[in-house]
């Protein structure tokens, strides 16, 4: 009778812990107008840490502890100062409606560009934009299928959050890709992964943390903390090293690739995969002492914080493309600089002469994504940004 009544016991206690920490099908749901396409149900063992973008369920990694000492701590300054820009741009507000602005902008060249998310008696409910009639429906399911890669994690995030009373009933949009294709440069109350500063149609919009951090910051800080032990400096290759695809909205990743060709011994930079380049995984790069981060469509998502928590030098292309951590990082701080492909000589040149230095920007680099860009740390942020939302957003109503 014992034998069964334990494993008995541990069905139930695991069933409690399910139920007040992670998403159920009952209290998530998504919409394309009035129709309920699939319930998300998250499920820690679905969870891969070989594949963290493949069946995202953030909650299943936090460290409920952690983010419950950093909320009663605070955000620090910079975070706060960076909320404090994105919610002064509801301010400039005029009236909308979220329906009229989804119906408009929701879907852009076959592609859905925002999700309208509504939170309401701690149920979370996600409402697609409707597709264009003229897609055979095989198609729009292809298309559905991509847009809940991302922003399913978010919606898994935000259930945990409601069901901890961290959030109030809300509803807000979301730009769902690398970022938002608007026509206009009217202030909208939209969220974005990354923006362009320069661009009058993103200026404005409003940051939160990616949902491809949320998925696997955890997996890789893990993975470069092992690989900076098996990479000691001394070791590294004397090179700036750098793999990726050729999406490349700054023209910069060309522009490196080329250099690289032109310069071998001191750039190794090839976009992959192509003939002969395949793709190399993130511990593998600490074997060079030079890493450099360029923007894609837009930033450079997960690559630059694992860079930062590496013991390579990071290299950083400057662009007026950001996300919301940007404002905490500074050049000859945390990282040097790279205007052009020129100064990538040159800031080799001044790594070689100045060793200190360049060990004191890997230190604090590693140290400022340990105390700030941890998971915890994307939950903190967004809870902080979504009750300031909810407060200003409900005034304008």
């Amino acid at each position: 009778m014992k034998k069964i009544r334990l494993p008995l016991l541990i069905v139930v206690l695991v069933g409690l812990v399910y139920l007040k920490f992670f998403p159920s099908a009952e209290n998530t749901r998504a919409l394309i107008g009035k129709n309920v396409i699939q319930p998300f149900m998250s499920l820690c063992i679905f969870q891969s840490t070989e594949k963290p973008l493949e069946n995202c369920h953030p909650t299943c990694q936090l460290n409920h502890g952690v983010l419950k000492n950093k909320i009663a701590k605070g955000l620090p300054p910079w975070a706060k100062e960076q909320i404090n820009e994105d919610m002064a741009h509801l301010n400039t507000m005029k009236n909308f409606n979220f329906h009229e602005i989804l119906k408009r902008y929701g879907v852009v060249n076959n592609v859905i560009n925002l999700v309208l998310i509504n939170i309401h008696h701690k149920k979370i409910e996600i409402i697609l934009p409707e597709m264009p009639n003229v897609l055979p429906k095989e198609t729009q399911q292809e298309i559905i299928n991509l847009a809940k890669r991302q922003y399913q994690p978010i919606a898994d995030v935000l259930t945990y959050l409601v069901r901890q009373n961290h959030l109030k009933d809300t509803t807000f949009l979301l730009a769902i890709n690398d970022f938002a294709l608007l026509n206009t440069e009217e202030p909208l109350p939209i969220f974005t992964y990354a923006k362009d500063t320069a661009s009058p149609s993103e200026a404005k919009l409003l940051l939160l943390p990616d949902w491809m951090n949320f998925c696997s910051s955890t997996s890789l800080r893990s993975r470069i903390s092992l690989a900076n032990a098996e990479h000691p400096w001394k070791n590294k290759k004397n090179i700036v090293f750098w793999r990726g695809g050729v999406n490349d909205s700054t023209h910069f990743r060309h522009k490196l690739v080329s250099f690289s060709e032109k310069n071998p011994d001191a750039v190794d930079a090839h976009f992959v995969p192509s003939k002969g380049y395949a793709m190399v995984k993130p511990e593998d790069h600490l074997d060079f002492k030079y890493l450099i981060s360029v923007d894609g469509m837009r930033c450079a998502w997960e690559r630059l914080i694992w860079l930062l928590h590496s013991n390579s030098l990071t290299f950083k292309h400057e662009s007026t493309q950001m996300q919301w951590y940007y404002k905490a990082i500074k050049p000859y701080v945390h990282y040097l600089p790279v205007t052009d492909e020129a100064s990538i000589l040159t800031q080799m040149a001044w790594a070689e002469a100045n060793p200190k230095e360049v060990a004191d920007i890997i230190e604090r680099s590693t140290t400022f994504v340990e105390q700030n860009l941890k998971l915890e740390d994307f939950y903190h942020y967004l809870i902080v940004l979504m009750q300031q939302y909810t407060e200003q957003i409900y005034n304008k109503l």
